[in-house]
């Protein structure tokens, strides 16, 4: 690749790598500020504008594309041992200095942001007599310490291959690549920390699954509202016997065997000669009945 693309691709790599040092302090600040808001008020902070919101999440970029640009100026901007287009020199303080100062600041505000947090949730929580006050406390460190820590770690592979450079101190191209593959597993270890909160779990499989159990729920009710009701009065069971029409639909069913018709037809010759015999006594009876009267 040539000069001039680099420079511009470098640009876009300080960038990214600045807002990414950037973000978790900012996270930090304003979670502060709704806390404090809290504390004071017993209220969350109202919703600040749209203007100020699209200014805090344009503040880290802005910042990358001053300190690339600072680079670029120095004459350290462009291809970095062939692989990638960012800082080609780490020895000066537009690249090495400035990488280190940014992640250093970031890495201590986080930290003081989280612990300011756990401190005003406890003075909060103990004010309203809660019992669960030190418990909360433990755990909002715990999470947030996780997070710096996580944030440090990853990124301070990064930072001591940068101080390394700038010491002049040989670094191996295996080392680098091992260090931009940690890089990526900020995100993942990130998620699984927060996972742990129970809140956070709840939100998220509600946002993610909300709409299927949803679904489910109403195709169950209107499953259930559409079933008949139960039949009201004599419920037993009742048998009728057609002989005519058992005996025509035997007859068409090309399935069935001249036995099952013979079988079935003697069957009902004997019900009908029951049905017959029962009636004569009906009448013998009824016959008697009337000539002893």
């Amino acid at each position: 690749m040539t000069a001039g693309p680099c420079e511009s691709f470098a640009l876009l790599t300080t960038m990214c790598v600045h807002a990414t040092f950037l973000g978790p302090p900012i996270v930090g600040l304003v979670t502060l500020r709704k806390y404090s808001r809290l504390t004071a008020k017993g209220e969350l902070a109202e919703q600040p504008p749209k203007l100020a919101m699209a200014a805090v999440l344009c503040l880290p970029w802005i910042i990358g594309l001053v300190i690339g640009l600072v680079a670029r100026a120095d004459g350290k901007s462009g291809s970095y041992r062939g692989l990638l287009c960012y800082n080609t020199q780490w020895d000066s303080a537009s690249t090495g200095g400035l990488t280190i100062a940014v992640f250093a600041v970031s890495t201590l505000v986080t930290a003081a942001s989280y612990i300011a947090i756990a401190y005003k949730v406890r003075s909060s929580l103990r004010m309203a007599g809660s019992a669960h006050a030190d418990g909360s406390f433990t755990a909002l460190l715990k999470r947030g310490g996780a997070l710096v820590l996580i944030f440090f770690l990853v990124w301070a592979c990064f930072v001591v291959v940068v101080g390394l450079n700038m010491s002049h101190q040989p670094v191996s191209l295996t080392t680098e690549m091992l260090t931009a593959l940690v890089i990526g597993l900020q995100p993942i270890l990130d998620t699984a920390v927060l996972m742990q909160t129970p809140s956070v779990r709840a939100a998220s499989i509600h946002r993610k699954y909300g709409a299927f159990f949803r679904t489910k729920t109403v195709e169950m009710r209107l499953t259930k509202d559409a079933r008949p009701p139960p039949p009201v009065g004599n419920t037993g069971p009742s048998v009728v016997l057609h002989r005519a029409s058992s005996l025509e639909s035997m007859a068409a069913s090309p399935s069935r065997d001249s036995s099952d018709i013979r079988a079935l037809s003697g069957v009902a010759s004997r019900v009908g000669s029951d049905i017959h015999m029962t009636s004569v006594s009906s009448t013998s009876c009824n016959e008697v009945f009337i000539s002893e009267r």
